[in-house]
């Protein structure tokens, strides 16, 4: 109980979203060095859980990222923070699946997972352009700074890594566990808004351009990975032939699909009129006398 008031103390004195304007409070920097610090001490995963319910990657960490004024530092805490709130539930458990009952309860109470019909609340956070853009002006800030990967010093290289891990992280949001429920319509237009966010905002063609350096192919599989997730939940079909307009052959026999199921249900309802309007001589309510019933005359009423 009293970890669980010092994070929601810590997490308070964050700052506030007001007007479109994200307001940081003095100690801003700190609080959120202080969850990180939290977060590797939480076993129990309660910390996790609390930063979850108040949504903390979408009403703090990412309109704090998405500041004009934000520091360098602070940028780098607070994508440290949103890394480590997104990555999948099994990372969050070191790699390592539960190996007794209890431990699994926790497993599967564990924010992240899209389990028992939930999908991720960290998910809503990245339909916006305007925030990768910004992790892109990130991204281009190093690549210019330092041409050569082997120059860089250790913070551009981890600021690189972790947003290269965060997107895929993004995109991850909801895969694990999902045969454990069905995905809603809901669901997927969230993730359409996310996906053209970020097709959108010229990462794409930033990671191409990182993986044709020789000096940098270490990335080449993690990048690989972010576009295998984006694809994973649409048909083979729908993506080879997304963007091309369909032949004439489609389009009739879309058609003809779709007069078929109009013909059908045209049917469907004259039967039900019909069935409607017949005399049925044998419907009615019927009273069966002398019958063992609740009521005092022993009549059983029976409806056909």
């Amino acid at each position: 109980m009293i970890l669980e008031n010092v994070v929601q103390s810590t997490i308070s004195s964050l700052g506030y979203f007001e007007d479109g304007v994200y307001f940081r409070e003095p100690d801003c920097f700190d609080s959120i060095r202080d969850l990180i610090r939290f977060l590797h001490q939480d076993d129990k995963k309660t910390v996790r859980r609390l930063c979850t319910s108040h949504n903390l990657v979408k009403n703090d960490l990412v309109p704090i990222m998405m500041s004009k004024d934000v520091s360098e530092e602070l940028f780098d805490a607070a994508l440290r923070l949103t890394v480590n709130l997104c990555q999948p539930t099994l990372v969050a458990f070191g790699g390592k699946q539960p190996e007794d009952n209890e431990a699994w309860k926790l497993y599967y109470e564990t924010p992240g997972r899209r389990n028992m019909g939930l999908f991720p609340a960290n998910y809503v956070a990245f339909p916006t352009v305007n925030y990768y853009i910004q992790l892109l002006s990130a991204l281009d800030k190093i690549q210019s700074a330092v041409k050569d990967w082997e120059s860089r010093n250790e913070r551009s290289k981890l600021l690189v890594e972790r947003i290269i891990v965060l997107i895929r992280y993004i995109f991850a949001l909801g895969t694990e566990g999902k045969s454990l429920a069905q995905v809603t319509e809901l669901e997927l237009r969230t993730r359409e808004r996310v996906t053209h966010a970020f097709l959108t905002s010229s990462i794409p063609e930033f990671f191409v351009d990182l993986v044709h350096n020789s000096m940098e192919r270490e990335f080449c599989l993690h990048i690989l990975n972010i576009f295998a997730l984006i694809v994973q939940p649409f048909k083979a079909s729908d993506v080879a032939f997304a963007g091309k307009a369909p032949s004439a052959e489609v389009i009739n026999k879309e058609n003809q699909e779709l007069q078929k199921s109009i013909e059908y249900e045209r049917e469907k309802n004259n039967l039900k009129r019909f069935n409607l309007s017949a005399r049925n001589f044998l419907g009615g309510t019927y009273v069966v006398s002398g019958t063992k019933a609740l009521n005092q005359q022993n009549e059983l009423i029976l409806q056909k």
